[in-house]
């Protein structure tokens, strides 16, 4: 007989953050029709008094109907964001800081090369960043989990994750995102008709 496939689970996960309770998208309608997709985000304190150290981190969506991505990133503290009664916020155009992981459908649990992790500092949240497309006017609720596996000392290596790819602009440095050899002032995301793939 065949071996049993490996799991694409995270089965030795320290602790799980969800949000208190299910979480139900509105449905809104705006002047050029009803807006589908929208963002939501959840701030997790992990409870760290000292430097501490995570090698995975896994989403579990809720919904996947309507969870399109999921992002996660680190906060050295809880958001300024007005949060709602549920715990959750608007975080349409917020940055935070370093990026943890992303999730979106097929991806398998976050984990970093053997022998690192990612360094959090005392009082570090993490940020759950779910952004929703809604598929109809159906209520739908999601209950999207957070697990991440903390490491028991300070690994050999420290990994940083960098958002190079998905930044607005050019850093003064030089880093960041980079014009295409066609564009005429910074980035356009142009592609000229004819132009070969």
């Amino acid at each position: 007989p065949l071996p049993q496939p490996p799991t694409l689970m995270l089965d030795d996960w320290s602790n799980e953050f969800h949000p208190n309770e299910p979480y139900s998208p509105p449905w809104i309608e705006s002047e050029n029709g009803p807006i589908q997709d929208l963002r939501r985000c959840w701030s997790f304190d992990l409870g760290l008094t000292d430097t501490g150290y995570v090698d995975a981190i896994e989403v579990l969506p809720g919904n996947l109907e309507i969870v399109h991505h999921v992002r996660i990133d680190l906060s050295d503290g809880p958001p300024k964001e007005e949060r709602d009664a549920d715990g959750s916020f608007d975080c349409e155009a917020t940055q935070f800081g370093q990026r943890a992981a992303v999730w979106v459908p097929g991806t398998k649990p976050y984990r970093t090369p053997p022998g690192s992790g990612l360094e959090l500092a005392a009082g570090t949240h993490l940020i759950m960043n779910i952004h929703y497309h809604l598929v109809d006017d159906q209520e739908q609720e999601d209950l999207t989990r957070l697990r991440v596996r903390y490491l028991p000392s300070k690994p050999d290596r420290i990994v940083r994750n960098i958002k190079v790819g998905n930044d607005h602009a050019r850093n003064p440095d030089g880093t960041g995102l980079q014009p295409g050899p066609n564009d005429a002032d910074g980035p356009e995301f142009l592609v000229p008709a004819g132009e070969a793939s």
